[in-house]
């Protein structure tokens, strides 16, 4: 039941009229009620395991909250300073203990279900010839709200909010059927504190979701699942394909990955606005970013930020990594302490996001390059002024604006993706090569409608994602569309609804015999 089925649009409405028909301090219960019942239907097997990194976390949290509250009163009524501290030792000699131990138990099973196939694979065939009958049950949504209960665990380990004491609540905020399958991935002060808040109906609210709502199935089934096809079959024949083919094809790509994304997230977030439940936002206009780092702080906001506090930083700070910082200061200067830092953290940041993605070389090596890119431009920092200067560029022209975001695009859209979506990394080289060496515009001009998508069909896609672009660079600008919309009169009003609402239904790429694709990141 994904997110464009007419089963789930059948469902949504139901949960909607129940939702808003029982007493507003029961409607949280409602959404639990209706998340477990979606995740059961994905799976009925992914339920236990689920709901077991639920419960483990839960309890992980309270006794880590249960000895940080002792502490608090055991220091309340001590008055000398060395007992202090011993108790102080003792809280954090406790926590971390309980800690570690959830985080280990919680991180070991993601690591399993990613790892274990293939690495008996290997060793059975290497052993014997021949690979084993390895069944490993993958819960959807596993990285998601693996991620999100880690999160939550180490949150109250820091002391940022108390643990959540009715399990429920919390369960609710583990499965909330918007973004379990493909997030954005929830921080608990963020999105679980709003379940215990009271939620009326609000109808300027509820038309802000529906159109939000309809923003992402006109990406996903436009754009999306128009180009998709396209890219799969030319991408199965890289060796008959020219340069420019393949160069038009990664660029469809980065477009289809974008709006496959981007509309599963703007789907999501809206049907939760239709609750009164805000979801973060995943995406501030990627391919506008000027910078890799930039590009990073666009793209799937809440997995970079997740990263960043609770892998970067805690790693900036570390022991080891200070120790390691000073002896590189001492040496080689202030500077290079400092990048030592900002390296040794970067390096294990993108080695997880890597894993995260995907565990073949094909991950490792597009992880490999978005970050040995950023650590590059942090190295070579102090260079850059002197650089344009030489080469009499003006940072601030339209021009080198112009030429930051085409570069970026290049840099992130489309050689690393290129590493993970060519059949094998022979063949992601062969295409490179292709791209560079052997244009070929006039086998481009005779081919491109011979991979399954005729002229029309090109031409519903570009309409749909020049639409996209202009609405992208009014977001650029500091619009807000859906407000700016809402302040018109009603007949300018409808009529862009209407038009977007007749354009999914008559361009929509589905009816009789499609099935319609998977969201893409519901599969890492």
């Amino acid at each position: 039941m994904t997110f464009i089925s007419f089963y789930f649009l059948v469902f949504l409405t139901a949960v909607a009229v129940v939702y808003f028909i029982v007493p507003a301090k029961a409607r949280w219960v409602v959404l639990l009620a209706a998340s477990l019942i979606f995740y059961a239907k994905a799976g009925l097997s992914y339920l236990p395991f689920m709901m077991g990194t639920a419960a483990i976390t839960y309890v992980g949290a309270r006794m880590i909250s249960g000895i940080h509250e002792r502490a608090a009163l055991a220091l309340a009524s001590e008055e000398r300073k060395d007992e202090k501290k011993a108790i102080r030792r003792k809280e954090k000699r406790s926590a971390r203990k309980v800690m570690w131990i959830v985080v280990a138990v919680v991180l070991a099973y993601l690591i399993y279900t990613k790892f274990a196939r293939k690495v008996a694979a290997l060793f059975f065939s290497a052993a014997s010839g021949g690979s084993p009958a390895l069944t490993v049950i993958i819960p959807l949504g596993i990285s998601y709200y693996t991620f999100s209960t880690i999160g939550y665990v180490l949150d109250v380990y820091w002391k940022r909010y108390p643990a959540e004491k009715n399990f429920f609540r919390y369960l609710l905020y583990v499965c909330y059927f918007p973004h379990i399958l493909q997030g954005p991935i929830a921080r608990y002060d963020r999105l679980g504190f709003q379940f215990r808040e009271l939620h009326y109906f609000d109808y300027r609210r509820v038309c802000f979701g529906v159109q939000l709502a309809l923003w992402g199935v006109f990406q996903k089934l436009v754009i999306a699942d128009r180009f998709g096809p396209f890219v799969t079959n030319v991408l199965a024949n890289y060796q008959n394909a020219s340069g420019s083919l393949l160069l038009f094809t990664m660029f469809l790509y980065a477009v289809q990955l974008y709006t496959d994304f981007s509309g599963c997230v703007d789907i999501a977030r809206g049907m939760s606005q239709i609750f009164g439940i805000e979801i973060e936002q995943n995406f501030r206009q990627p391919y506008f970013a000027t910078s890799v780092d930039d590009f990073w702080r666009r793209w799937h906001i809440t997995l970079g930020a997740w990263f960043r506090d609770y892998l970067y930083m805690p790693v900036s700070i570390s022991g080891f990594v200070k120790k390691f910082s000073r002896a590189m200061r001492k040496k080689f200067g202030a500077v290079a302490g400092q990048n030592t830092t900002t390296v040794c953290a970067l390096i294990l940041v993108w080695i997880a996001t890597g894993l995260w993605h995907g565990t073949g070389w094909n991950y490792m090596l597009w992880g490999a390059w978005q970050g040995g890119i950023i650590i590059l431009s942090v190295i070579l920092k102090p260079v850059y002024p002197r650089m344009l200067k030489v080469l009499h560029f003006d940072p601030d022209s339209p021009e080198f604006h112009v030429f930051r975001i085409l570069r970026t695009f290049l840099l992130c859209g489309i050689i690393p993706r290129t590493f993970v979506k060519a059949p094998s990394l022979g063949a992601a080289a062969v295409i490179l090569k292709k791209m560079l060496t052997s244009p070929g515009l006039g086998v481009f001009r005779h081919t491109v409608f011979t991979y399954g998508l005729g002229k029309i069909e090109f031409l519903i896609g570009f309409a749909g994602l020049f639409l996209l672009f202009l609405t992208s660079v009014m977001k650029e600008r500091g619009w807000q569309i859906r407000a700016h919309l809402a302040g018109r009169n009603l007949v300018f009003r409808w009529s862009i609804y209407l038009f977007l609402f007749f354009f999914v239904i008559l361009c929509g790429k589905y009816g009789p015999g499609y099935n319609a694709a998977s969201f893409i990141y519901m599969g890492f």
